[in-house]
């Protein structure tokens, strides 16, 4: 995954990033899952806000960002949008989509063209009744963010997936193949792969097979349900996802084992869950020829006691040190015995050379001379040891913002409408991928038409006004 930087996927489930504050209700019973025609939700779960007021807040380093969650906030019978909310980038906000009928996937909040660095997204939300649900963020990252442990999300047209000549673009939501025996392949790095296609109604519904192998492995095989009639696309499904794989990097080769006549076999982006890089051995090496201490503490030797097999190379360094040791205690007592040699030696000689002081002389008394003691030097009081203090950054989030923990509520559906009711408000409806989302080309509307989130989102408002039933393709 080096061609191009993919971008990284954060989980509304992932608090150690994400910052929330207010009347938020997490749910992980996968709900809304079959509402739409986008596809399930990240992981089966959202943080949600119904009835009340919430916020998160996200820092990353980047030039991109999404935010993506469940969306339905038109009342057609009030005609007001509820819920409302708004979205940040450094305090500036962002360009926001709403949409009236219900669809998870969809980009709530985006923004291109950022600096590349350091920001810190915010996104507010006020519910009246209609629950505003946040499922995840997708931002593309700095060239110096690590994609350890995280979740990766690669585009179809990533220089590294490698088709082969039996792959065509599919409108602007991914490649698409429809020949027996076509293969792509790709190298990635990390613990597992999931495969995210669409299933078009325009292209023949008969169910297909295909089959994917890693690391010239086994095949496995994995089967595309097809659509019955008159069920609209689906977009952003699941088409396999590979077990749990050791924490290395792996080339899986994925084959259509379709035809012509069964339903085409699709990529619009891969997830790919990443692990931890590998530790890096470092090694301290001690310099050599420094002179002994004069004395060590207790704790410097049960220091050295409690330290772990030495290196080939420390091992080294504390022989040389224990050989320098050695000769500065054999030098010192050598000079010692050397002295007293020389001064028994001197007060024999000396004595041997005494003569009988005559009676007649007086005893001279002699004082000796005293030794002189050096004063003491004293210490200099306007010499001082500066003490520095050293502080953890930290980011201001503003004056009155005050953190707190995030716990789960406990919270009730009363005010959430069921699940098919919310679906019978409006027929499903299909919608580009985040990228189209960003896009202002158009193409060519027809059978095989993709637009944008936004050119889409006003046909489907102008479609409603006037009574027309709404597409339920754009191909």
């Amino acid at each position: 995954m080096s061609a191009a930087r993919p971008r990284i996927v954060v989980d509304d489930t992932d608090t150690s990033q994400i910052r929330y504050e207010g009347e938020w209700v997490a749910d992980a019973s996968g709900i809304n899952d079959r509402a739409g025609n986008f596809g399930p939700t990240l992981n089966k779960t959202l943080h949600g806000v119904f009835n009340g007021v919430g916020g998160f807040e996200f820092e990353f380093s980047g030039s991109e960002i999404d935010v993506f969650g469940t969306t339905l906030n038109r009342d057609r019978n009030a005609r007001r949008e509820d819920p409302t909310w708004d979205c940040f980038v450094d305090g500036v906000a962002i360009e926001k989509i709403g949409f009236e009928f219900i669809e998870n996937n969809w980009v709530m909040c985006t923004v291109q063209n950022l600096s590349d660095g350091p920001h810190i997204l915010t996104v507010n939300a006020t519910s009246r009744g209609r629950p505003f649900w946040f499922d995840y963020i997708r931002y593309l990252p700095s060239a110096g963010v690590s994609l350890d442990n995280a979740l990766v999300y690669v585009d179809d047209t990533n220089p590294s997936v490698q088709y082969d000549t039996n792959w065509r673009p599919l409108g602007d939501v991914g490649q698409m193949t429809s020949v027996q025996g076509a293969k792509v392949m790709f190298q990635f790095t990390g613990t597992g792969l999931t495969w995210i296609g669409v299933t078009p109604r325009e292209l023949p519904l008969a169910p297909s097979m295909g089959s994917y192998s890693i690391d010239g492995g086994n095949s496995t095989a994995f089967a595309l349900q097809g659509l019955a009639e008159g069920v609209v696309t689906q977009y952003h499904q699941i088409v396999f996802k590979t077990p749990r794989l050791k924490d290395d990097t792996h080339t899986i080769s994925v084959t259509y084992e379709g035809a012509t006549n069964t339903t085409p076999l699709v990529l619009s982006h891969l997830f790919v869950q990443t692990g931890a890089s590998p530790p890096t051995s470092t090694q301290t090496i001690t310099p050599q020829g420094l002179p002994f201490p004069p004395s060590f503490s207790s704790s410097e030797i049960s220091i050295t006691a409690a330290t772990s097999i030495p290196t080939p190379a420390a091992a080294s360094a504390s022989a040389s040190r224990k050989i320098n040791i050695g000769a500065v205690v054999g030098g010192i007592i050598g000079a010692i015995l050397l002295i007293l040699i020389s001064f028994f030696l001197y007060r024999y000689l000396k004595r041997s050379r005494l003569r009988p002081v005559p009676a007649s002389h007086e005893f001279i008394h002699t004082v000796p001379t005293p030794f002189m003691v050096s004063e003491r030097s004293t210490p200099d009081n306007n010499s001082t040891a500066s003490l520095r203090g050293y502080g953890a950054a930290s980011q201001q989030w503003g004056s009155d913002y005050i953190p707190r923990p995030y716990t789960e509520q406990p919270y009730s559906w009363q005010n959430i409408p069921s699940t098919s009711r919310l679906v019978g408000e409006g027929p499903s409806r299909p919608g580009p991928s985040g990228r189209a989302a960003m896009s202002d080309d158009l193409g060519s509307e027809g059978p095989s038409y993709y637009g944008g989130y936004q050119i889409w989102g006003q046909t489907k408002a102008q479609e409603g006004l006037v009574g027309e039933r709404p597409r339920d393709s754009y191909i």
